[in-house]
């Protein structure tokens, strides 16, 4: 898997079918952040730990969860 640039925007957010999240860059940090969107204000972003994060750089998709062994 390849880093994204933020200037591309991901097409899954908070909620929708299939989102699992995203690992994203900022600050020299790796993290695990959502991508939600804020219908008052009309914009969409980055959230690490429930707060908007600005210093995003890159992003990529988590990969999906293992699945569970059936014993």
């Amino acid at each position: 898997m390849n880093w994204i640039s933020v200037k591309e925007t991901p097409k899954l957010k908070v909620g929708d079918d299939g989102y699992n999240g995203y690992l994203v860059y900022a600050d020299g940090y790796y993290q695990v952040a959502d991508y939600s969107t804020d219908k008052f204000d009309n914009l969409e972003y980055f959230c690490v730990n429930g707060e908007y994060e600005p210093n995003v750089t890159h992003w990529m998709p988590l990969p999906e969860p293992p699945k569970e062994d059936a014993h």
